[in-house]
């Protein structure tokens, strides 16, 4: 998929109905950022756990991969973007709940670590890794070969917390 101008990603996937209301899969997600501005990517192997049905679910995955991540030096005030082994693992929890035949309820959400510096410090090597997470909720609305989303982004942060409206649109082949 695409995220115009951001972000370009790939997610294939394998899944296994173990019993009518539990799948369990996996897979691969690949992402990166189409400007040298954003320093966004990751390519994650993930688990996943599916509890409910098609109409009403609930799903955890738990992944850890690379992370494009930004390192600044002190020393020559400079920065630069390179891959890197995640610290942490990353988490993101999803969920459905059908109100219509063709429209529901819908919530994505990430937990992801990301390299925190330290304020006032001058050494390279100050900083931590703190979790971060992306939260969302909407609606789809389904046809037989496509389905829209209107949602919002919540974007919690130490300054505030924000919001970005989201569509989306899926056209099935």
């Amino acid at each position: 998929g695409v995220v115009i101008p951001m972000l370009f990603f790939i997610t294939p996937k394998i899944g296994y109905k173990v019993t009518d209301k539990l799948h369990l899969g996996g897979g691969l997600l690949i992402a990166t950022s189409f400007s040298s501005d954003f320093s966004i990517g990751l390519g994650v192997v993930y688990g996943s756990i599916t509890l409910g049905t098609e109409e009403n679910n609930f799903t955890i995955n738990s992944g850890w991969g690379f992370v494009k991540e930004e390192n600044y030096s002190y020393d020559s005030n400079t920065s630069n973007i390179s891959w890197e082994m995640a610290k942490k693992p990353m988490f993101s929890f999803s969920g459905a709940l059908r109100l219509a035949p063709k429209a529901a309820l819908i919530t994505e959400n990430w937990v992801f670590s990301q390299k925190v510096y330290k304020y006032n410090s001058f050494s390279n090597d100050d900083y931590t890794y703190k979790y971060k997470s992306v939260l969302s909720f909407g609606l789809r609305l389904m046809g037989e070969k496509h389905s829209v989303d209107i949602a919002m982004l919540i974007v919690p942060g130490t300054e505030g917390t924000f919001g970005l409206p989201f569509i989306d649109y899926v056209l099935k082949f």
